[in-house]
């Protein structure tokens, strides 16, 4: 079908504004546009365990060319945005961040998906976590060989996180 047809790609996770889980196509020589079929996590039931399994269930994909990728926000708090565009991070938010970042390097699935509980301002952090469960599908979708690439690192008014990075196998 579709899946089985889709063009080969590495699983990449891009942290940015559409809060969806996706597969993908590339676009092929010629300029071909990309494809995609899409869901959006915002009203579908959603825990942690659920996403990895949902991203675990999906990972014999990526040996078939399947691009897997997650766009959300690490950092995602628009009630305590400030109004002055400023990079430098709310410290609530720098802590928060700086959390996620050492789990994802280590690859700490377990830890992350407890961040509820564990890491420090989650509360503030991730008021609602629609923003932050996209990680998860992708996390689900590790073969073992994978590592963390970052893209960008990178606040916006204080409170959001443009953290962006890949996951690739070496």
């Amino acid at each position: 079908g579709l899946l089985s047809a889709l063009a080969p790609l590495t699983l990449f996770l891009l942290n940015r504004a559409l809060d969806t889980a996706s597969v993908g196509q590339a676009p092929t020589s010629g300029g071909v546009s990309p494809s995609f079929v899409g869901d959006h996590l915002v009203n579908a039931p959603r825990t942690p365990a659920l996403l990895l399994a949902m991203g675990a269930a999906l990972a014999p994909l990526r040996d078939k060319g399947v691009l897997l990728f997650g766009s959300g926000g690490i950092v995602h708090n628009l009630h305590r945005l400030r109004g002055d565009d400023g990079e430098t991070p709310e410290p609530w938010a720098a802590a928060f961040g700086a959390w996620v970042d050492e789990r994802l390097l280590a690859l700490d699935r377990e830890g992350l998906s407890a961040y509820a509980s564990r890491a420090p301002h989650a509360e503030l952090a991730v008021p609602t976590s629609e923003h932050f469960d996209p990680l998860f599908f992708v996390l689900g979708a590790l073969d073992g060989r994978d590592r963390v690439e970052s893209v960008y690192e990178g606040f916006r008014y204080g409170t959001l996180s443009l953290r962006s990075f890949g996951l690739a196998a070496p």
